[in-house]
């Protein structure tokens, strides 16, 4: 409730007792209740205006601190940014275990099994039907062809 809403009816109040009160005689009881009355009116509107005096406080905002020539004074604040969610990051596969690979027809890209043992959490969940075996200079390597693993709905980071 606003203020002034209070305010008008608990002046109201105070007037409408006021006019019904019997003939005049004030003795020190009278008094005392009409002292402790004004009391408590002084304490309801004291803590009606500390109240919205808090809400006000909680959306104020202040000003940028100021250097020497004017311009605003920049703190780097780092942010984190939120998690993925697990549905998401078990389809997204570490762009570092990208290899390419200049065979004698073409250019084979494939995921490397062994990059994707150390750096990726779900390795064992891939499809077995994109898995290859690479010979190379320093052997047989296991790794899984990424144009397949695309289409089974994988992509990489960055």
């Amino acid at each position: 409730m606003s203020r002034k809403f209070i305010a008008s009816i608990a002046l109201s109040a105070l007037v409408a007792a006021s006019l019904s009160a019997a003939p005049a005689r004030a003795d020190d009881r009278d008094t005392a209740r009409a002292i402790a009355g004004i009391a408590a009116l002084v304490l309801l509107g004291k803590a009606i205006s500390d109240r919205n005096d808090d809400r006000r406080d909680q959306h104020s905002y202040h000003a940028k601190p100021q250097n020497q020539h004017g311009h605003g004074v920049r703190r780097h604040v780092q942010v984190d940014p939120k998690p993925l969610p697990q549905r998401v990051r078990k389809m997204t596969l570490p762009q570092r275990c990208l290899t390419t690979v200049q065979t004698r027809r073409d250019t084979l890209r494939y995921m490397n099994g062994r990059c994707l043992q150390n750096n990726y959490r779900w390795s064992e969940s891939l499809p077995r039907a994109c898995e290859i075996r690479v010979k190379g200079p320093r052997g047989v390597r296991t790794g899984y062809q990424a144009g397949c693993l695309k289409r089974n709905g994988y992509r990489l980071n960055g």
